[in-house]
């Protein structure tokens, strides 16, 4: 089986337009998002829309939860918080609806787990290396070897080996990587629609269970016209926008090395 694995589309339209085309002409058997569907950007309907009609499995992302009422205010930033309410207004009820169906974590084919940040807690990083060690431990008890998460924007793949914490958890090239069916792999597929690095192309990633293969992708656009798009709904977001690119490694070591996961997008 070819599996496609999305995340953090954040209501961006056209990234996932190219994603979406691009997952056809590789013929995968199924696609699933790891959360975070609208959120950030302008097109919160549309995406949803796109996701159902090209029969998406999804689940709930952090801001997916803000705008249904899961998570409150406190909880994100001040422009995080202004999309959400912002998204709330454009989306009917059937879109409402709908990520309220949403669960927060899911097992596939019974062989690969589906999270959003740190299992059932969608504002929690999954980073640093004692968290990413007991995910692994979580899931190897389940008989699980392959698990699949978002939230930190940032593709990365993490083969966990054995239950010995020391020098067990290793970081594979987001690349290519073919897994060993013993070890724990804890695989990121980056961001479709909302960049927090230098490099701005929509990512994401497939796994061929037949070859035991996780192969990462990249589609190039101008994200700078979405952007423009956005803060002329948003002008005030500018700022904002601005820090990704500086601080966003301070921030994922900030929620690595203590317990807080609010405020940090």
């Amino acid at each position: 089986m070819l599996v496609a694995v999305i995340s953090d589309i954040h209501a961006n339209l056209e990234a996932l337009k190219l994603v979406t085309e691009d997952i056809k002409e590789k013929q995968v058997d199924k696609v699933v998002c790891l959360g975070d569907i609208v959120g950030f950007h302008t097109h919160p309907g549309e995406c949803i829309d796109l996701l159902r009609r090209e029969g998406v499995f999804c689940i709930l992302g952090n801001h997916d939860a803000g705008v249904i009422g899961l998570l409150q205010r406190e909880l994100f930033p001040s422009e995080c918080w202004d999309a959400i309410e912002w998204t709330r207004s454009q989306l009917s009820a059937d879109h409402l609806s709908y990520l309220r169906s949403l669960r927060k974590h899911a097992i596939v084919d019974a062989s690969m787990w589906l999270m959003h940040g740190y299992f059932r807690n969608v504002t929690r990083y999954l980073v640093g290396p004692a968290r990413i060690f007991l995910a692994a431990a979580r899931l190897r008890v389940r008989d699980i070897r392959l698990g699949f998460y978002g939230h930190t924007h940032d593709a990365r793949v993490h083969r966990v080996v054995g239950m010995k914490l020391l020098n067990n958890v290793h970081e594979m090239a987001p690349s290519e990587t073919l897994t060993d069916g013993n070890s724990v792999y804890l695989c990121n597929p980056g961001t479709v629609g909302q960049p927090r690095t230098s490099d701005t192309s929509a990512s994401y990633l497939t796994f061929d269970s037949k070859e035991g293969c996780i192969r990462f992708h990249r589609i190039g656009y101008d994200y700078g016209e979405v952007l423009k798009e956005t803060l002329s709904f948003f002008p005030h977001h500018a700022p904002f926008y601005s820090k990704f690119h500086k601080f966003i490694g301070c921030l994922l070591f900030i929620a690595c090395h203590t317990n807080r996961s609010s405020n940090l997008f």
